[in-house]
């Protein structure tokens, strides 16, 4: 934000870093990450291969729970390499959308019967649905399946406070904070007991 302000009072154009200069926090020159002569970290086994990725929320608005988590159902038996569960800001302006997000991945990530029973009728159904436009069946094993996606989140930006959460002087608190905090509290050890990645992607 400072250097958006201070180039638009000065009238500058966003430039290109200089060959020569460090990236930030890095050891790294521009002009070797560049070239790409550098060594990044190790790709987690489960983002190796990303080449499908779907979108949206963990939830349906104002509906009860076994309609509103049908949405992580329909995205762990789609096939996709990865799914982002949506936190995005418009969602945090619906009720009680964000924490219908975070409610809905914690039953599902933690393998609850409510879940499993509701991905058992999403995976018929799309058996059924499949059978009719392509003659076979999608998904043999829906309990196998639904451990097949790679679970990522996005919580609201940055710019965005929780509704909430304050800070003790009245002032708003980052909700993506919030959002990150709520996720990996809920859901870090059900990930990493099924050898699977902790997965966000944060939006200022």
């Amino acid at each position: 934000m400072v250097n958006r302000a201070s180039r638009y009072r000065d009238h500058q154009r966003i430039q290109f870093l200089d060959s020569d200069a460090m990236i930030p926090r890095t050891d790294i020159k521009v002009r070797d990450a560049r070239s790409g002569n550098f060594v990044g970290a190790t790709i987690p086994h489960d983002l190796e291969r990303q080449w499908i990725q779907g979108t949206g929320p963990a939830a349906k608005p104002n509906a009860p729970l076994e309609r509103s988590i049908r949405n992580v159902a329909y995205a762990l038996l789609s096939g996709a390499d990865g799914w982002m569960f949506n936190g995005e800001d418009a969602l945090g302006q619906t009720n009680t959308m964000a924490l219908d997000n975070q409610r809905n991945l914690k039953l599902a990530l933690s393998g609850e019967e409510i879940f499993l029973n509701v991905a058992e009728g999403v995976a018929e159904e799309m058996n059924t649905w499949s059978q009719v436009f392509l003659g076979r069946d999608i998904i043999d094993d829906w309990r196998k399946q639904l451990g097949f996606t790679t679970v990522i989140f996005r919580p609201r930006g940055l710019h965005l406070d929780d509704r909430h959460i304050r800070n003790s002087d009245g002032s708003g608190f980052s909700a993506a904070i919030v959002d990150t905090c709520l996720f990996l509290v809920n859901n870090h050890e059900a990930l990493l007991d099924a050898g699977r990645s902790l997965v966000l992607t944060l939006c200022e």
